[in-house]
């Protein structure tokens, strides 16, 4: 009910300590009440105090001030109030279980990630495991529970151990549960391959004086973002983001320009490792029927992309490129694979909404799919926006598919298409609709940058290549 309502009314002449305001406040429902009590010792600097409690002009002049307000803000959610006695539990067990003297005979790495979902970080954490040689044990601890079955399955296959880390409301609890994962099978190592930022700077604080080596894994910019963003939090446990990244033994970037992020911080250990992807099939079925693009719809003119549904991939340039590309060839198409996360549907219906108002009959959002292969062997060029990228799999998929990618230039993206030789790199829709329109066009061009992007993949961006790189560092 408070959540629902848009002001919280208390014209009590006696109060204490209030719970029913207190509560209240806590949903972000605006306080009017009377200035008794405690009421000004837990009410907020915006809520209404109306010093006469029988003054009903005073109320009503403070219900109409919040009710034509068109934006609510919640309070900021406090950190969890056991965190530091909790910290100091988990610093007694490191002592205790994970101390030095012990852990030199340890061996292997846990991996830790956020959700095995259809996205980059889980599909290259399956392919780096499968592809690697095995020279120690392997687990992955997976948080939230979000898992996909076909990525279970390539993890179990390789011969690594699956802990699915249960659901917690604090990070405390869930560091716990992986220190106990740790000890319990002696890790070596721990591998921070997708994890949120609070857990990180906690286990690192946990294990600082232990003989547990860590690493972590960049995508970019985004990494030290989070970090940052956790400042609070930095000063609640007393670690920060430079102590965090004094403690990591290695930082691995996907891509050389992620190492300039990382110079700040002087990591003990920084190299860069790019992803890698194996090479497609040969034989290679159509997509599900339901998925495919409408008879009508020209095979020759089809561009498609890979990618989450979520703003920062900034897919609604894409659709701009397309509609000043369909003024020149109108039978051109555009196929987008890919789904939202749970905080980003509003955005994936905006873009549904944006085709239809810019009258794109040839969009086709067709949700997420396990086997892009299906979709890629389908189109003639591969599109790809977005910011601050790290190593996506998409064009690197695309690449070895034989397609020339034209991308908007940023991260990793930069490292893997050679502008002119292998596709584009373009910076506004007007340049990315410019070069497709080129690339539809001349099919010898087209075939030439495409044969191109599969050397460049097979040289630079082969799995094998990737997984050994990875199990030279890390303890796989």
């Amino acid at each position: 009910y408070f959540a629902a309502s848009d002001v919280f009314l208390n014209t009590s002449i006696y109060e204490g300590l209030s719970i029913s305001i207190m509560e209240a406040l806590g949903c972000g429902c605006p306080l009017v009440a009377a200035a008794v009590g405690g009421v000004a010792e837990i009410s907020p600097a915006d809520a209404v105090l109306v010093r006469d409690p029988a003054d009903i002009e005073a109320y009503a002049a403070g219900i109409l001030q919040f009710s034509i307000r068109e934006v609510r803000s919640l309070p900021p959610r406090k950190h969890e109030p056991d965190l530091v006695p909790r910290l100091w539990l988990e610093l007694c067990k490191v002592a205790l279980e994970l101390r030095k003297a012990r852990y030199p005979a340890a061996g292997g790495t846990l991996f830790v990630i956020d959700g095995l979902h259809l996205g980059g970080p889980a599909v290259s954490l399956a392919r780096v495991l499968s592809g690697a040689e095995r020279r120690h044990r392997v687990g992955v601890a997976v948080l939230n529970g979000a898992s996909v079955p076909e990525l279970e399955d390539t993890i179990r296959e390789s011969g690594a151990s699956l802990f699915q880390v249960p659901s917690a409301r604090y990070v405390s609890r869930i560091a716990g549960n992986i220190l106990e994962i740790v000890s319990r099978h002696a890790y070596r190592s721990i591998c921070f391959w997708n994890a949120p930022p609070e857990l990180k700077l906690l286990l690192a604080k946990v294990l600082d004086h232990s003989a547990v080596v860590l690493s972590d894994v960049s995508p970019g910019p985004m990494l030290f973002d989070e970090i940052d963003a956790a400042t609070e939090f930095q000063k609640r446990i007393a670690f920060t983001s430079n102590q965090y990244f004094g403690r990591l033994e290695n930082f691995i970037a996907l891509h050389k320009s992620g190492l300039a992020f990382a110079e700040r911080q002087r990591p003990r250990r920084a190299r860069v490792i790019p992803l890698g992807v194996p090479p497609p099939p040969r034989f290679i079925p159509l997509p599900p029927a339901e998925k495919m693009p409408p008879a009508h719809v020209d095979p020759n003119l089809a561009i498609g992309t890979v990618t989450r549904l979520v703003p920062y991939k900034r897919v609604e340039l894409l659709l701009d490129a397309m509609a000043i590309l369909v003024r020149d060839i109108p039978g051109a198409s555009l196929t987008v694979v890919g789904g939202p996360d749970a905080s980003s549907t509003e955005y994936a219906m905006e873009l549904r909404r944006k085709a239809r108002e810019l009258s794109l009959e040839n969009v086709f959002f067709v949700g997420p799919y396990g086997d892009v292969n299906r979709f890629l062997a389908q189109w003639k060029v591969f599109v790809l926006a977005g910011e601050r990228q790290g190593c996506p799999n998409a064009s690197l998929e695309a690449m070895a598919m034989g397609l020339p990618v034209v991308a908007f230039k940023s991260g990793g993206l930069a490292e893997q298409v050679v502008n002119g030789k292998t596709g584009y790199l373009v910076r506004t829709p007007e340049d990315l609709a410019k070069r497709v329109r080129s690339l539809l066009r001349d099919p010898s061009l087209r075939r030439r940058l495409g044969n191109e992007a599969r050397k460049r993949m097979r040289e630079k961006f082969s799995l094998e290549r990737s997984a050994k790189a990875f199990a030279d560092v890390i303890d796989i």
